[in-house]
């Protein structure tokens, strides 16, 4: 194992929180540490004990411990729900989290954007459509609103044709 680098533990915890889409206190628990011992570690506030390090990579199994002291690791795709399989007999609570609606900023960065769903321009009701194909009952103006909010994801221009409509694309190096 390479030496435990506090910064580069915090930057990737956050990253598999957020791929996770879970708060920290609902990491903490599935974790079964504390609130605030996850908020330390994330803002290198504390140095992480070799006990606290060995429970984070009990949990993220799919990560080595040198993984999870790079700099950046990189999110294994449908993270969320190969979790949720891998513990669904040993902690139901985790997959009872995952099995509830995701944020819509997840839904859009873990899911829309993912693939090339939205490469070439769509109208909101085709989004909401693929958003129920997942199980995830989103209203239009929600996601208008978090997609507006993220630039850098999405262009989203009014439709040519359609007065009032607007459409989204991905930007091409997402």
């Amino acid at each position: 194992m390479t030496e435990i680098d506090p910064q580069k533990i915090a930057r990737n915890l956050k990253k598999l929180r957020d791929a996770l889409d879970l708060s920290q206190d609902s990491l903490a628990t599935l974790l079964g540490i504390s609130e605030s011992t996850v908020s330390n570690i994330e803002t290198c506030k504390r140095d992480i004990s070799l006990k606290t390090f060995g429970v984070l990579e009990a949990f993220f199994y799919m990560y080595s411990s040198d993984e999870l002291g790079k700099t950046e690791i990189e999110i294994v795709e449908n993270l969320r729900e190969k979790m949720a399989e891998h513990f669904k007999e040993i902690l139901p609570h985790y997959v009872n989290l995952l099995e509830t609606t995701p944020s819509i900023v997840f839904a859009i960065k873990y899911k829309l954007l993912a693939g090339d769903y939205i490469k070439n321009f769509k109208e909101m009701n085709k989004i909401t459509e693929f958003f129920k194909t997942l199980g995830w009952d989103f209203d239009g103006p929600s996601v208008h609103n978090a997609l507006k909010r993220k630039p850098q994801w999405v262009e989203v221009r009014k439709h040519p044709t359609k007065r009032g409509t607007f459409e989204y694309r991905k930007i091409a190096n997402q």
